[in-house]
């Protein structure tokens, strides 16, 4: 019984030795200049209502567009796939996924 007591005893102070050491270096920390690192802390922590804002811009913009799939470009012989050009992929990763990963 001692024995396990000195075990878990021995597994608590290394688990706050753990807990108390620093964490790594930011491998990609803000841009330098503090006008771009504004840009970043502001898309990273965006208000709720600025991106509802802007996804409501992004809306009409698509509503703007003509309502068929394939369009005539240029000299009227091309044709453009419309929703290719407008389609937004999700990204793989988050800024703040990236940003907080590399934190801890």
């Amino acid at each position: 019984k001692v024995r396990s007591v000195k075990s878990d005893i021995k597994r608590k102070v290394t688990a706050i030795r753990d807990a108390e050491s620093a964490p790594d270096p930011v491998i990609n920390p803000l841009p330098q200049d503090e006008g771009k690192a504004y840009r970043v802390l502001f898309f990273l922590y965006m208000p709720p209502t600025f991106r509802a804002l802007a996804r409501v811009t992004l809306t009409a913009q698509q509503l703007l567009l003509p309502p068929w799939t394939f369009s005539r470009a240029g000299d009227g012989n091309k044709t453009v796939n419309v929703f290719r050009q407008v389609k937004v992929e999700p990204t793989k990763l988050s800024w703040s996924t990236h940003y907080n990963y590399w934190q801890s």
